[in-house]
Formats: structure tokens, C-alpha cells, sequence
């Protein structure tokens, strides 16, 4: 339902806005960077080609300039952390036109110019659907393997009516957001795993992704309706 609403948004942001007067001959192109680099460049310019579109019609409504600039910049951070990940400078125009968990758009008014920052934290929006918290603090592989293997010795590998119990005495060994991962990946010990819990973090991470672009797509067509009534 999520991805039917994304494209249903995105649609509808595609339009050319009511009374625009310049949207038949409007054009705008926008980049994609991603402070990750190579490790995660496909999600990352996957969220910034879902996004870059809306955020380029959403531009019509205040550049006369068909060749204003447009830049999306995708911080993207995985469930495991990555090693040599890079920050760059959210620009640093004074009109701050939207500001959401996630999304924020400035514009600078002369030259028209419209940058998008767009953060993505899968282990953020993964405990934000399980109702979890945790401590901060970046999680490295081999941490995630030892709780991986902690979990499948004290949970996966007892008789089921004895899981409950075993569950509770990992709560202080493992964080809360890990352990509802765990809990969403095939229970079998055929094998590492840590390797079905991967498989888990990735289908979540995926519904993650199609969620917030929804939202961030009902932000911006939010934002666009009321510049439409200015």
C-alpha cells in the first residue's frame, strides 16, 4: 500500500501546477550525492530518484529560472555501520521552505537556487517500526555476529515453548531494536545466523525505504499546496 501511495504522490507531483503559467515549457534536472560513497550508492540514489522528482516540481512554484539548480544530497546509513563513510555540508540557504524528520528543502532566492537533504538511518526507521529504542552508537559487523550467535545459542536453538523465557534473558545483553530483527528472521540454525538475520535487516530496511518516501512525498505535496495559496 505504501508503494501505491509513493507512485500515486509522485504522479500527482509530476502535474503541471494550476495557474504555474510556465509548467508546459518547465524542465529541471537535479544530482544525486550520497555521503556514503560506493558501499551504499544504489539505495542511496534509489531514495534520491524517488524524492529528486517531487522536490524539482515543487521547485516550479518558486524559480522563474527553468535552469535553477536542483540538488539532492542523500545521507544514507546502513543498519551496520560502514567504514570510511563521509559527511558533506547541507547548504546553507536562509529559506528553509520544509523541515521533517528526515527531509529538509532551503532555497536561495537570487539566483534561485533549491537543495534537498535527505538522512536515512535504516536502524532509526527499523526501531521506529518495532516501537524500540537503543542506546546510540554505531553497530559493527562483528558485534552484529556475536549477538547473531548469542541469540541462536540462547533463543533459535531450545524447544519453542521454552523461547519466551530465553528471549527475556538476552534483554540487557542485546539491544531491544536488534532483538525484534532477530525475532523477524527465519529461526534455524541451519547455517549462520547471522546471515538470515541480514536477510531480515535488508526486507525491513526495504518496507523502511517505501514508507518514508511516502511520507516525504506527502510532505512536499503539503508544502506545494500552500504555496499554491500564497
Amino acid at each position: 500500500m505504501a508503494v501505491v501511495s509513493a507512485l500515486w504522490l509522485l504522479a500527482l507531483l509530476s502535474e503541471p501546477p494550476k495557474g504555474a503559467g510556465m509548467a508546459t515549457s518547465y524542465s529541471a534536472s537535479w544530482s544525486v550525492r550520497s555521503a556514503d560513497g560506493v558501499s551504499l550508492e544504489a539505495s542511496a540514489r534509489a531514495l534520491g530518484d524517488a524524492i529528486g522528482p517531487a522536490i524539482a516540481s515543487f521547485a516550479r512554484f518558486l524559480c522563474d529560472d527553468v535552469n535553477a539548480p536542483i540538488e539532492v544530497l542523500v545521507d544514507y546509513r546502513s543498519f551496520i555501520a560502514r567504514e570510511g563513510v563521509r559527511a558533506f555540508a547541507k547548504a546553507k540557504f536562509e529559506n528553509v521552505l520544509i523541515e521533517a524528520p528526515g527531509l529538509e528543502v532551503r532555497a536561495r532566492m537570487t539566483p534561485c537556487a533549491v537543495a534537498a537533504a535527505v538522512t536515512f538511518d535504516e536502524r532509526t526507521q527499523i526501531a521506529n517500526a518495532a516501537g524500540a529504542s537503543f542506546e546510540p552508537g554505531a553497530i559493527t559487523q562483528a558485534t552484529f555476529d556475536a549477538w547473531a550467535q548469542d541469540y541462536a545459542n540462547t533463543v533459535v536453538s531450545v524447544a519453542p515453548e521454552r523461547r519466551g523465557e530465553a528471549l527475556a534473558s538476552l534483554r540487557g545483553r542485546v539491544p531491544r531494536d536488534v532483538l525484534w530483527v532477530f525475532q523477524q528472521a527465519t529461526q534455524t540454525t541451519r547455517g549462520p545466523f547471522a546471515d538470515q538475520a541480514m536477510q531480515a535487516v535488508e526486507a525491513l530496511a526495504a518496507l523502511a525505504r517505501q514508507r518514508f518516501v511516502a511520507s516525504a512525498l506527502q510532505t512536499i505535496r503539503g508544502a506545494a499546496a500552500r504555496a499554491t495559496k500564497k
